[in-house]
């Protein structure tokens, strides 16, 4: 449970980038339910612009000024839809016939890949959150 600050200085998380503020938003962890707090910035969830408080959802992108973007990883959320899709999913060896199918699983582990690339930053949020 808490706050962490976003912005450019004097806050929790100092960023640096196009059309970010000093003080640009708040993300705030309540109970299990993670909000983002617009301040004097402009945020986005999924591309749509926010003026108000927002709850984040696993796997949301948070775009932050102009070019700071992010996924947003709940570990408890990830979690249970992790077990949710692992129950629904028939275990089975899969075959790639064509090199369609082929760059269509190099194109998934490059996205799984990107998505990783911010785990340090989800780590650092989802820890400050706590504390």
């Amino acid at each position: 449970m808490g706050s962490t600050s976003i912005g450019t200085a004097g806050c929790d998380i100092d960023l640096a980038g196009p059309g970010l503020t000093e003080q640009h938003c708040m993300v705030e962890h309540v109970d299990g339910i993670v909000m983002l707090h617009p301040k004097h910035g402009e945020c986005y969830i999924n591309d749509e612009e926010i003026t108000q408080p927002a709850k984040l959802n696993q796997g949301d992108f948070i775009q932050l000024g102009e070019a700071i973007t992010f996924r947003f990883n709940h570990p408890k959320e990830a979690l249970r839809l992790k077990q949710v899709d692992h129950m629904q999913q028939v275990p089975s060896t899969p075959v790639f016939t064509s090199p369609h199918q082929t760059k269509q699983l190099m194109k998934k582990q490059e996205e799984t890949l990107e998505a990783e690339r911010w785990l340090i930053w989800y780590c650092s949020v989802y820890k400050a959150l706590l504390s």
